[in-house]
């Protein structure tokens, strides 16, 4: 397992190309924090990714223990051992109700992947290829290079709506990059997103309102409709103040404000480094480099 990003509340540490990224973020609904890890195999073995996915279990219940010891060391009417007793109280209680199948604002329970691990139910297998997308690209494959995926439709009702929403996101970034733009799954993709936007888990829904702003500025170009899903996308479950400078400067070029373009077209190549795979860095380069032959204009 290769660790790509932790989160505390909203404190989150972020792998970059240029190490690792501290900041402070607005918390995600549904989840205290999250710990972002890639499977080193193409096809990491069931019992590897459900010790993974025990993780948060285990270090809930593991707290607990904790504070139940240091609890047990003061005397009855302590305010400190009464507090450590609540939060050992909580913590199991979290970590108790995290392993059963349920979901939270969208939010799949740890118990519930499992559920789905153990019994190979379809998100399995889109997980698994979005895994695999994942790691072409940290490899430095581009999205127009990447494996189609015909096993499951995105629109499959098995599927929970946030693996079905990732799914449709590689099919935009895929079109984006190869620059093709009527493909009616791609396009299919694209009213799924918007339709049941506000269903979507809180962080990943606003890298749904990103990948819908960058398709708006590369399709129609209608400044009003990427403005409004831009407006939507901030504090992601990753770092993407890189693509939200590039919609930025996009809907600033379409409107005739060109040095204001030019100053955001920096910002997001500065922002490049922020880009954890290599594969979307290369096409977040292009797409810099064809909005600044654009404002340039005929040589």
């Amino acid at each position: 397992m290769q660790l790509l990003a932790i989160s505390v509340g909203s404190w989150r540490w972020q792998r970059s190309k240029d190490g690792w990224q501290f900041g402070r973020v607005r918390s995600i609904k549904g989840i205290g924090g999250f710990a972002l890890m890639l499977p080193l195999d193409d096809k990491p073995c069931t019992l590897e990714q459900s010790i993974y996915t025990l993780g948060g279990p285990v270090a809930n219940f593991v707290l607990a223990v904790v504070c139940a010891s240091g609890a047990n060391t003061r005397e009855a009417d302590d305010v400190v051992g009464q507090v450590l007793l609540l939060l050992a109280i909580m913590s199991a209680a979290i970590g108790a109700i995290n392993l059963l199948p349920l979901q939270f604002n969208g939010w799949l329970s740890d118990g519930r992947r499992l559920w789905a691990l153990w019994r190979s139910l379809p998100e399995v297998h889109v997980n698994e290829h979005l895994l695999r997308l994942w790691r072409l690209s940290i490899a430095g494959v581009r999205p127009r290079d990447w494996p189609e995926f015909d096993a499951l439709d995105a629109d499959d009702k098995r599927l929970p709506q946030s693996i079905a929403d990732g799914l449709r996101r590689t099919m935009i970034s895929r079109s984006i990059d190869a620059g093709i733009l009527d493909s009616p799954a791609t396009l299919a993709a694209v009213s799924a997103l918007a339709t049941g936007f506000w269903q979507g888990p809180d962080g990943m829904r606003q890298m749904n309102a990103v990948a819908l702003a960058m398709w708006e500025m590369v399709t129609r170009r209608d400044t009003t409709v990427a403005k409004a899903w831009l407006a939507e996308g901030e504090a992601a479950l990753i770092d993407q103040s890189c693509e939200r400078a590039w919609v930025t400067a996009a809907i600033a070029a379409a409107q005739g404000r060109l040095s204001e373009a030019r100053n955001h077209i920096a910002t997001a190549r500065a922002r490049l480094v922020s880009v954890a795979d290599p594969g979307s860095q290369l096409m977040l380069t292009e797409l810099l480099h064809r909005l600044e032959l654009e404002i340039a204009g005929p040589p």
